[in-house]
């Protein structure tokens, strides 16, 4: 059949994207602050010197593939014990050591993402790459392994509870949205003693995961109250697992007394916040899990507990 008339289309794809604010004079106050902590001349230089802690973080980093490597290494040794015939059926029916080349392949992926980190770092905390080998090669040659790592590849660190085996080398990415460096303002330091000059300056307090990592939770207390304007509200949410030898640990019902008799005054909350946990009282609790692999066998998880409450005194 002759063909009537054509139709022509284009298609045009727009990438769009937000330019960062530039940091304001707050954050660049705080970075001066910062870089003037992480100096090796200010306050006592050992392990606990900010600057160390820094060099230790970047170091694990670095080592990423170095530690998970030796975990992979003891996965395979472990598979030798298997016999000739259990590995015929293991191989023949999973293809089971193709798991341990596919895995390290994973590795070196998470390494150059740990990598794109250590580089951020170092220009943004003015350290030289020189400093950060020096550091390394210390650690190296005490045969220190790093302490703790990051992964875009976050469950193949650990074979277990895994339905399947895709599940297990599965990739996360992140972040879910384009962050504004620039909307938020990080400052390294104690709660307590970072805070303790800014009274009655601030319309909300969150505390998220936070209050039972005080060694003093009264502290914590204090300096909320003291940095909340009167009108002002403290919202939480989180466990009450105390640690780290604190000197007082509380039950939930004990926090209620004590922060009605700083002034604060609990408020209605939305259903959806959590079930209520103390008859009579405002706060409710809400599961919540960490660690999270929503396919695994497995959950870890707190009855975190969520609370609202005004400064009215």
């Amino acid at each position: 059949m002759p063909v009537e008339s054509l139709l022509e289309v284009h298609e045009v794809i727009v990438t769009v994207e937000n330019v960062p604010e530039k940091p304001s004079a707050r954050h660049q106050q705080e970075k001066k602050s910062l870089l003037k902590r992480l100096s090796k001349s200010h306050g006592k230089w050992d392990t606990n010197h900010p600057r160390h802690r820094l060099m230790e973080a970047l170091f694990g980093f670095s080592r990423y593939k170095v530690r998970q490597m030796a975990e992979l290494d003891r996965y395979k040794g472990l598979y030798k014990h298997a016999t000739s015939a259990q590995k015929k059926v293991l191989e023949k029916t999973i293809g089971y050591s193709q798991k341990f080349s596919k895995v390290e392949k994973l590795l070196d992926h998470n390494q150059q993402l740990s990598n794109e980190i250590v580089e951020a770092a170092l220009a943004y905390y003015d350290i030289s790459h020189d400093e950060l080998s020096a550091h390394s090669k210390a650690k190296d040659e005490a045969g220190q392994l790093a302490d703790r790592s990051k992964t875009v590849f976050p469950f193949i660190d650990s074979w277990s509870h895994h339905a399947t085996t895709a599940d297990m080398v599965r990739a996360v990415s992140f972040p879910d949205s384009r962050v504004n460096s620039s909307s938020v303002l990080l400052i390294e330091g104690d709660f307590v003693t970072q805070f303790k000059s800014q009274k009655s300056q601030y319309d909300v307090v969150v505390t998220h995961f936070f209050i039972d990592t005080a060694r003093n939770v009264m502290s914590y207390f204090d300096t909320i109250h003291a940095a909340l304007e009167v009108g002002g509200y403290w919202v939480n949410f989180g466990p009450l697992l105390w640690g780290s030898g604190p000197f007082v640990q509380l039950s939930l019902d004990e926090i209620v007394a004590i922060a009605k008799s700083m002034g604060f005054e609990f408020v209605d909350v939305d259903e959806a916040c959590g079930e209520i946990i103390l008859p009579g009282e405002k706060v409710r609790g809400k599961q919540a899990v960490y660690g999270f692999n929503k396919k695994a066998l497995t959950r870890n998880a707190y009855s975190a507990q969520f609370w609202v409450a005004k400064k009215v005194r």
